[in-house]
């Protein structure tokens, strides 16, 4: 049974019996060419407090329509088809409007691939921070020293200058930070960072990911980290959930999944990141063909077309999910020795 709060207020302490976010068979369609095709199918996953998931896959896998879903953020032309997104055990889809606007803040943070899309240039980084402070019930002298404080916790060292600066005065490193530090600005439980590093140069992405570590510690957050970079998320993240297609096809600990891929699309990942556990280590392959089109509806392994070891087992019909050493696959060849090589 769905429970409406009639205000949102973060439970203190958490209930540590329930996940913080907690996915349910998650279904969005988006318009495609005059008509709703489904693009996300019957996701289900859980976030645990103080926690980082990684969310990996291709462009087009579902990673960040399905974040967006999560956090309620879905933009125009797309919607929720079924499911329950459910927030310490609470629908956020029946939060009415004054609820949804104290949840983004307190219950949730988003940081955005493209720190220009969240931060105004016609205002300076930390009048935007104190604005959302204040719009949380924060004090215009107390918004002022936090403002200063979060820019020095995630890593800018020259926090008046930086406050006093407009967005395109800052790299893309330094603007990424401070979208980070105004989600963070509330004081949020989960913050959900969706390819928070793309835009950046190798060096800037290992140190915003070595903050977000730091500042996860810190502050006891939970946090899903969507990224295409397979190698960034097994050195970051607590549990790694694989997406291909709208669907999550496996899922496991970052170590066991580098040891033990459950699924060729993950193995073909790792084999991508120069990561496959074995003698081809030293060779980087790419993946053959292409992702399936949006709303294509498989009565066989959706990954078949692609995959090396694909035998009639595997086109007779939808692959179970399969226990592996990690977790969980949807191949019917978890279980078994494959045979052949990527090429």
């Amino acid at each position: 049974m769905r429970v409406s709060p009639t205000t949102y207020t973060p439970r203190n302490p958490p209930n540590l019996e329930l996940p913080i976010l907690n996915l349910r068979n998650v279904r969005v369609g988006v318009n495609a060419e005059q008509q709703l095709v489904e693009a996300v199918y019957g996701v289900t996953l859980a976030v645990r407090l103080g926690e980082t998931v990684g969310v990996v896959g291709e462009s087009g896998s579902g990673k960040t329509l399905t974040c967006l879903a999560a956090a309620r953020l879905l933009p125009s032309g797309t919607r929720l088809l079924g499911g329950e997104i459910l927030f310490e055990g609470l629908d956020v889809y029946e939060y009415g409007r004054h609820d949804l606007r104290s949840w983004h803040g307190k219950g949730v943070g988003f940081v955005f691939q493209d720190p220009s899309t969240a931060l105004d240039p016609l205002f300076t980084i930390g009048s935007q921070i104190r604005e959302t402070l204040r719009a949380h019930g924060a004090s215009r002298a107390a918004s002022r020293a936090s403002a200063l404080h979060l820019l020095e916790e995630v890593g800018l060292s020259e926090s008046r200058k930086v406050a006093e600066s407009f967005p395109h005065q800052l790299s893309g490193g330094m603007k990424q930070r401070a979208a980070i530090a105004m989600a963070l600005a509330p004081n949020p439980k989960l913050l959900i960072a969706d390819e928070p590093t793309t835009a950046l140069d190798a060096t800037s992405q290992a140190s915003v990911l070595q903050m977000l570590d730091r500042v996860r510690q810190e502050r006891g957050l939970s946090v899903v980290l969507v990224t295409h970079d397979v190698a960034a998320a097994i050195s970051h993240v607590d549990r790694l959930v694989v997406m291909y297609n709208g669907r999550v096809i496996e899922e496991g600990t970052p170590v066991q999944v580098l040891q033990a891929p459950g699924h060729p699309y993950t193995e073909a990942l790792l084999r991508c990141a120069g990561l496959a556990n074995d003698e081809f280590v030293q060779r980087m392959v790419s993946i053959p063909g292409a992702m399936p089109p949006l709303g294509e509806d498989y009565e066989q392994c959706m990954f078949a077309a692609r995959c090396p070891y694909v035998d009639p087992l595997c086109l007779a019909g939808r692959p179970p999910p399969e226990e592996t050493r990690t977790g969980w696959a949807v191949c019917r060849k978890t279980a078994r020795k494959r045979d052949r090589s990527w090429h």
